[in-house]
């Protein structure tokens, strides 16, 4: 039961709109390490938006911050199938 929960709160980041910028990031790092734990995807495939998304930790006050985020989402949508949620 927790793990059709952890999915269904993967599929909800990741299809609705994203949070103020803070709240946006700690989802999308808890999308990508549920993600793992849970064996929808392997860590080498995930890596490479996780080092995107860690990046931006210290523009979380940008104005340009919110599209970046926005990126990271799609990017996350394309390699996590919400079919295997």
């Amino acid at each position: 039961m927790l793990k059709q929960k952890q999915k269904e709160s993967i599929k909800q980041v990741l299809t609705e709109h994203l949070q103020e910028p803070q709240k946006a990031f700690i989802d999308l790092i808890y999308v990508i390490e549920t993600a793992v734990s849970l064996g929808i995807i392997e860590e080498k495939e995930i890596l490479p938006v996780f080092y995107e998304l860690y990046g931006l930790r210290k523009e979380l006050n940008k104005e340009d911050v919110s599209e970046k985020l926005k990126d990271i989402q799609a990017q996350l949508r394309k390699v996590i199938s919400l079919d295997a949620l």
